[in-house]
């Protein structure tokens, strides 16, 4: 009798660990979303590092894929910017067409192409 009543302890104690716990629901992976949270955070620097009050505040070019070609953006900023723009997958083709320069127009570093 006395081997029962153990068995049926281990049993509901074995019962209640596996029992007990609400199941598991898999969980997605936000890549796909982390990089649209990510590329909206890199428009958003590359447009406040654009800010200038002469041609010579600003620095560049950058090109880099998905964010465009000849991005020219205040010196200050250009080593950030080239931080965060590395760590951003490029898996995309661009074609830029040809600079032809660049100035601070209306407050912002502005490439000028051919």
């Amino acid at each position: 009798m006395r081997t029962i009543g153990l068995f049926v302890i281990q049993l509901s104690l074995l019962l209640s660990f596996t029992t007990s716990a609400a199941p598991r629901k898999p969980v997605a992976k936000p890549v796909l979303q982390g990089n649209i949270f990510a590329k909206k955070r890199i428009e958003k620097a590359i447009a406040q590092a654009r800010a200038c009050k002469v041609r010579n505040d600003c620095g560049g070019p950058i090109d880099r894929c998905p964010f465009g070609c000849g991005i020219f953006v205040n010196q200050d900023k250009i080593l950030s910017i080239k931080q965060m723009l590395s760590t951003y997958p490029e898996k995309c083709e661009q074609k830029c067409p040809t600079l032809k320069n660049y100035d601070c127009i209306n407050g912002k570093c502005e490439s000028i192409f051919q």
